[in-house]
């Protein structure tokens, strides 16, 4: 945003060449001048913000080149992130802390990777009720650091060059400049402090950094492509946040969250680049291609007709929306029959294909060993983009047998990207050992890269590489042995149990998803009539006989709302819309005759059906009254938000234990 644009905004001069004493930037900030998207309220010494979406606070203070920052900050509403900008050198960073709906807390972005997807993630809960939290910021041109009640949750060095503000939503904050932003209308904080401490971090603060080595953690891991945006609903957070280590700690505990097997190699494991030999190529016509209009994933043969991949993989999907490609010599495109197995909890699931493609070996013994030679046979994404690979092959070896929340896992040395998802993994002789599960996998590298670190260089030497080089997480085979014994017997059964189970959990994730976006057509889409009419509300006041009645809502700003509106006409908005709301009255009707679901959670899929076809009515034709339109906004949304929680709570049990 330019000065011509705003004039409330100062404008931004050259880092400050000499460091003073602190700062209280509060006392410098002028609400009404330094505001952006809603003014913020000055209460005493503090500052409350408005309820408003991407709500901004720009501090008007040049800051020099390193500096700590200390704020005091408190929700006292709502359950979205507090956003601080700082700038990096000559870059800018954002630090989320509690975002994307999951206690997810980084810096956003790194190398274009979101703070819920780079090298930065931290889970875990920052903000307890109303309480205040002090939270302590550290920058220097090729580093940032940052403690939440003195608990060290991001620490980053590398190129200042790799970080940026996500344009999207934060176009309009000045270049190096200290912002609080809060991403959601629905959130409101107290800022009871904010001091800067000019002058040179130095080493008290950054104690750790000599330990580092180039490609490590913070220092140019390749990163992941995008997640899903922030306003798309998320899963519940996770059980347990991965907890930060004293820092001389002489041995790796157990709670990174992974503990090595007991059979570890005397030797370190190093990456590994040899080629599979042709008792695993043969098999590359068996593994395909599962794909529908909202995600792919791998699958492949492992019995005749029978298709593995991960439960994850197909989640949100009715079994008739999915389609598995094979490329090779049986080339061809088939429809998914039905599901006949699901277990959300270990990740797996095995579909129902009239195929002709010839099943892989699986191994009659599927223990593995640290050092067994290993291959993986996938269909994985190239980076930030729609290409996917076709029937890719990276070989490695395993570095451990692990436990995480519950189940086992063999850890392999080899990279694997989103697509990789149930592919197969194959021994040396060309027998499936394993299944490749990539939300254990996105999950362990990062509790790995914390634990580095946090830890000592000990850790490394039983883990070497993996988080520089790549690793992927692997269900056991016997696991996979279990469950296509299930799903051999389900083929047997005319009853279609798992079939209903999966369309239950499928109708209310799309469900989920339709209405927060016809909420967001609903907010964008408001008439002229109803803006003018709130102005004079504003400007008025509420008549003393209606106050008690009327009920009001700020509405979205002009500009927001037109880019939200381009957004929501674009074609990958509507194929979503499309995909999310095809069949789901078929679906519903067909639940209410299964004996297999839960009835009482069917009423509710009822009551959220209902509340998404009355959002879509109001999105298309809003009320055209100031009162009417906050009356129907306000409601509406309690309902979805009542309804999606209840339904989350009810299917948490099914939900994958390592899930996000």
């Amino acid at each position: 945003m330019s000065e011509a644009e705003n004039p409330q905004m100062e404008q931004v001069s050259p880092p400050a060449p000499v460091y003073g004493p602190p700062r209280d930037l509060l006392a410098l900030v002028d609400p009404t001048a330094h505001s952006i998207f809603g003014t913020w309220i000055r209460e005493g010494k503090s500052l409350r913000s408005p309820g408003q979406a991407l709500t901004t606070l720009v501090f008007p203070f040049d800051p020099p080149q390193e500096f700590r920052l200390l704020i005091v900050a408190r929700r006292v509403r709502g359950r979205e992130s507090l956003n601080v900008t700082l700038p990096v050198g000559n870059s800018q960073t954002m630090v989320v802390l509690e975002g994307f709906g999951r206690l997810v807390s980084g810096l956003s972005l790194v190398s274009g990777a979101t703070a819920d997807h780079n090298e930065t993630t931290y889970f875990g809960r920052i903000f307890h009720g109303d309480a205040p939290v002090s939270l302590e910021f550290a920058s220097a041109p090729d580093y940032v650091h940052v403690r939440a009640s003195q608990e060290l949750i991001i620490q980053w060095q590398g190129d200042a060059s790799r970080l940026s503000l996500d344009q999207r939503f934060w176009s309009h904050i000045p270049p190096r400049r200290i912002a609080l932003s809060v991403y959601s209308a629905e959130t409101v904080f107290v800022i009871d402090r904010v001091e800067l401490l000019p002058g040179p971090i130095g080493a008290r603060y950054r104690p750790d950094l000599a330990r580092m080595r180039p490609g490590g953690p913070g220092m140019g891991r390749p990163y992941r492509p995008f997640g899903p945006p922030p306003w798309v609903m998320a899963g519940p957070p996770p059980s347990s946040a991965p907890q930060t280590q004293p820092e001389e700690t002489p041995s790796p505990p157990e709670t990174a969250g992974v503990r090595p097997g007991p059979r570890l190699p005397t030797e370190p494991i190093t990456h590994f680049e040899e080629e599979p030999p042709e008792q695993v190529t043969q098999w590359k016509d068996s593994v395909g291609l599962i794909e529908f209009p909202l995600a792919s994933g791998t699958g492949f043969v492992a019995k005749e007709k029978l298709i593995v991949t991960n439960s994850h993989v197909i989640e949100g999907a009715f079994a008739e929306d999915l389609e598995i490609t094979f490329a090779g010599a049986q080339e061809g495109r088939y429809r998914v029959q039905k599901l006949l197995y699901e277990d959300p909890a270990r990740d797996l699931a095995i579909l129902y294909v009239d195929c002709p493609q010839k099943p892989v070996p699986i191994a009659f013994v599927t223990e593995l060993r640290p050092g067994d030679k290993v291959a993986i046979i996938s269909n994985p994404s190239l980076g930030n983009t729609e290409l996917i690979l076709r029937n890719a092959i990276v070989a490695g070896q395993v570095a451990a047998r692990v436990h995480k929340k519950g189940y086992d896992f063999y850890q392999i040395t080899a990279n694997v990207n989103p697509g990789s998802s149930g592919a197969p993994l194959f021994n040396w002789q060309g027998e499936v050992v394993g299944v490749i599960a990539m939300k254990a996998t996105e999950e362990g590298e990062r509790e790995l890269g914390q634990a580095l670190r946090n830890l000592d260089q000990s850790f490394a030497k039983i883990m070497p590489g993996v988080i520089r080089r790549g690793m992927a997480f692997s269900i056991p085979g016997n696991a996979l042995v279990k469950a296509i014994e299930e799903a051999e017997k389900e083929l047997q059964q005319p009853t279609g149990r798992a079939n209903d189970l999966h369309a239950e959990r499928a109708l209310f994730e799309k469900l989920a998803v339709a209405g927060v976006l016809y909420l967001l057509k609903f907010a964008a889409n408001v008439p002229d009539e109803v803006r003018a009419q709130e102005q004079l509300v504003r400007m008025r006041g509420v008549p003393r006989l209606a106050a008690g009645k009327v009920k009001l809502v700020e509405l979205m700003p002009e500009d927001q709302a037109r880019k939200i509106r381009l957004a929501l006409d674009a074609s990958e908005a509507r194929e979503i819309l499309a995909f999310c709301t095809n069949n789901v009255d078929q679906r519903l009707n067909a639940l209410k005759q299964s004996p297999h679901v839960d009835q009482n959670r069917v009423k509710l899929l009822e009551a959220l059906m209902r509340t998404v076809n009355t959002l879509k009515r109001y999105s298309d034709s809003p009320p055209t009254t100031y009162q009417a339109y906050s009356q129907a906004a306000l409601q509406q949304s309690e309902n979805l938000k009542d309804q999606v929680t209840r339904l989350a709570e009810s299917f948490t049990q099914l939900r994958p234990a390592y899930a996000d």
